[in-house]
């Protein structure tokens, strides 16, 4: 069962740096001349993404550690997904932390890496 909007919510409200854009501190989006208030703003408005991605992320392979490479990418959703709109950054790291699939955030940029094998079903021939 996917969480509520009311989950969505209390996950980007309780996750330092987490915005639309991914997650870093306020001072990196600003040096990325990102409004980092009203990005996470936004990300608020981006349940129906954030369900899309917890829908991916049901058919993941998780093994125990976490690998050194980033979150699936906005492309590779949309093509499960079938729809043609996109799909932000802030929202697939919301599902992944709601799905509490290990992750790192890494400081240089708006990407986290994530627990997920690369031999997962999801990615099927790619």
């Amino acid at each position: 069962m996917n969480p509520s909007e009311q989950e969505f919510t209390a996950i980007v409200n309780s996750t330092p740096g987490l915005c639309e854009n991914g997650i870093g501190s306020e001072l990196f989006f600003k040096n990325t001349g990102v409004n980092f208030t009203g990005s996470k703003k936004l990300l608020l408005t981006r349940y129906r993404e954030f369900i899309i991605c917890c829908s991916w992320l049901e058919r993941m392979c998780l093994p125990e550690t976490v690998v050194s490479w980033n979150s699936p990418t906005s492309r590779i959703l949309q093509d499960f997904a079938k729809q043609p709109e996109y799909v932000c950054n802030g929202a697939m790291i919301a599902a992944i932390i709601s799905r509490r699939i290990p992750y790192r955030v890494n400081p240089a940029s708006p990407n986290i890496n994530v627990a997920i094998s690369r031999n997962s079903t999801c990615f099927g021939s790619r």
